[in-house]
Formats: structure tokens, sequence, C-alpha cells
């Protein structure tokens, strides 16, 4: 009976070990590479990403997209394309993942299974890729990888019609909100405490994308199809990219100068240019379509900026209450105080018994310390 004791007792440590190393995250994984390309120092940032990743673990992922980006940055096109070429056939592979890697999880720990990137992601791949290609065509003043380029734009854009299949457009889901039962819907959630309106969270398009594409196909003196490509974005912009991401007018104004300036570039829209500048554009822009020359070329700076925000954890208790028949969800608060503070405002604003009749109950099994500890919790009532 001892031994058998001894067994489970290890037994729970094991798992105790396994979990807690499960929960290390990636960002204070990969916090010194980081470190080591904001000084500039790529190499070393290199090998210390294939120190805290492996190509065949469950961040492989991870670590073809960062060591894509690194030879990007240390302009190595051609090698940061194969990354990020197997980046993509690895997301593909992931793409629908085990029902077993779902399951654990949800209820375990993310990290311990494959990570399948995010939409944008996905998204971003072929961007880079288009981009070294752009970069190559420089180097090498060779036309092909500008056509290599126009390929991963096309794949790009397959990508973003099947996200917009699946969550809608911009305009349907604005259409959507004006209906009376969504109105009425909308109060009530306010009502229960959903302050969030999720579809202002979803990544269903990408305006940028399609603005580059534009530039792509103008360079190649493609420009029927550089004008689509900046109509797509301009209609973004103006849909509700622009509102989504908190970007000013003037990006939606310029995409559609864009437009009006590739009819004149490419012919064909002698009447219809003038009275499309007339609708789309301010004055100022307007009067600008006819100095232009055919002949003048433009400077474009593509300028990427710091990182995009890193994915951290919160840690969840579950425990059940008789008396109220209920089991009740609560934040387990790690890290520095910054961290803390996000932590509670997320959960805060996504899970807590913030809602009026939430509170009510809340009051009316205690008193007002039981009302504030809601705010701190999520209560799921069972019958």
């Amino acid at each position: 009976k001892r031994a058998v004791e001894k067994f489970r007792f290890l037994t729970f440590l094991l798992l105790i070990c396994i979990v807690a190393s499960g929960c290390a995250t990636y960002g204070s994984g990969v916090k010194k590479p980081l470190e080591f390309v904001k000084k500039g120092d790529f190499q070393s940032a290199e090998k210390e990403i294939k120190k805290v990743l492996k190509p065949d673990g469950k961040d492989r992922l991870l670590y073809h997209m960062e060591l894509g980006t690194i030879s990007r940055l240390q302009k190595k096109y051609i090698e940061s394309n194969s990354n990020f070429e197997t980046a993509e056939k690895i997301s593909e592979e992931l793409y629908t993942r085990k029902s077993t890697d779902v399951l654990i999880s949800f209820l375990m720990n993310p990290r311990q299974s494959c990570y399948s990137g995010n939409e944008y992601e996905n998204v971003y791949l072929n961007y880079y890729k288009a981009l070294n290609y752009m970069d190559l065509s420089f180097e090498k003043n060779r036309i092909k990888n500008l056509d290599e380029s126009a390929i991963e734009l096309k794949r790009l854009d397959f990508k973003l019609k099947s996200y917009e299949i699946d969550k809608g457009n911009y305009k349907e889901v604005k259409d959507s909100k004006q209906t009376t039962f969504v109105k009425l819907l909308d109060i009530f959630k306010k009502f229960q405490g959903s302050w969030i309106d999720s579809d202002w969270l979803q990544y269903r398009e990408d305006a940028y994308s399609r603005y580059f594409s534009g530039i792509i196909f103008e360079m190649m003196k493609n420009y029927d199809s550089a004008r689509i490509s900046y109509q797509n974005a301009a209609k973004l912009y103006e849909e509700g990219y622009a509102k989504q991401y908190g970007l000013d007018n003037s990006i939606t104004e310029r995409a559609w100068y864009d437009v009006v300036r590739m009819m004149v570039k490419g012919g064909g829209w002698e009447r219809e240019w003038k009275r499309f500048a007339l609708k789309k554009l301010p004055g100022r822009l307007a009067s600008t379509i006819n100095k232009s020359s055919s002949k003048d070329g433009e400077i474009i700076v593509i300028e990427h900026l710091g990182q995009i925000p890193q994915k951290k954890e919160m840690n969840l208790i579950l425990t059940a209450d008789p008396e109220r028949r209920s089991f009740s969800i609560s934040p387990i608060f790690t890290g520095g105080p910054v961290e803390r503070d996000d932590q509670r405002a997320c959960f805060f604003l996504l899970y807590s018994d913030k809602g009026m009749l939430d509170m009510i109950v809340n009051y009316s099994q205690g008193d007002l310390s039981k009302l504030v500890a809601g705010f701190n919790s999520k209560t799921i009532l069972l019958g």
C-alpha cells in the first residue's frame, strides 16, 4: 500500500512538472533574441532563436517565421523566403489540427499543443515573401522577381477572400447592425455586461496588403490590376478598416487618389476619371491629377515599426459553489504590476460578473463585498 501511495505521489509530482514546464510563455523564451534584434546583432539573435525553438517541435512554425524575419533584416532575401515557405507549409498542415491537440490545449495549456498561427500571421507570410521578391528585383534588376512577388500576392488574395467568406465583410457586418433585432440584442448584451463588440476584434481583411499589391502591379506596369488593388484597399478603408484600426481619413483619400491615378496612367477612362476624382477626392488632391505627368516617378517608403503585441497567459481557477449550485471562475494574477493590471482589465472586460442581473444576484447572496468580489470572478449558474 505504501508503495502504491509513493507511486501516486511521484506521478502527481511528475504531472505538476509537466504542466509547469508547459506554462512557460513563448514571450519569455524569445526575450533574449529580441534584445539582440533591437541592437542590430542579427547573428546572435539567430543563434539564440535556434536554442529556444526547434525546427521539429511544437513551435516549429514560429522557428521558421522568426528565422525568416531575422534573415530579411540581414538582407538575405532568398534564405528568408526559404524559411517563410517552410512556415507556410507547416501552417497549412496544422490548419486542421488533431482533436487531441485541441483537447490538450483546452484542458491544460495552449503551449502543450502545436502553434498553428493566426490568420494575420498566415497572410503576412505571403506579404513578406512578396516584399523579399521585390527587394531582389532591385538588387539584381530582374523583372522575374516581380512576377514571383505577384504570385505571392495572389496567394494572399485567396486567403483573405476565404476569411471574408467565413466572417463576412465590413459592409455585411455594418448592415447587420442596423437591423432592429440586432440593436435590441446589443442592448441586451450590454445589460448582461458584454461591453465589447467582438465583430470589431475580428481580422477579416487587410487594406494595407491590398494597397501593397497595387504598388507591385504598378511597378510591373500592369495598371489595370494596380487600379483594382488600390480600389479594393480604398473600399476597405472606407467601409470599416480605418475605423477598426484607428487610422486617419487621409489614408482613404490617398488610396482613392491612386485609383484615379491608375485610370489616367492606364488610359481608357478619359470620361470617367474626372467625375470619379470630384466624387472621391478633396479639391487639393483632385487638382494635382492633371499636373502629374505619366513620366513622373514616386518615392515610396515602407516602414515597419516595432513588434506586434505578444500573446500573454492568463491563469484561471474553477471552483464549485454547492450552495449557489454554480461554478465560479477567478483569475490568478501573475507577473509584474503592469502585467497584473493588464490581466485584471482583460478579465473584467471579457468575463466578470458586471451585468445588472449578475450584480443583483451577487448582492442578494451577501452584501456589498460580494458585489465587488463579483467584478473579479465569473459565476456560471447550473440551475
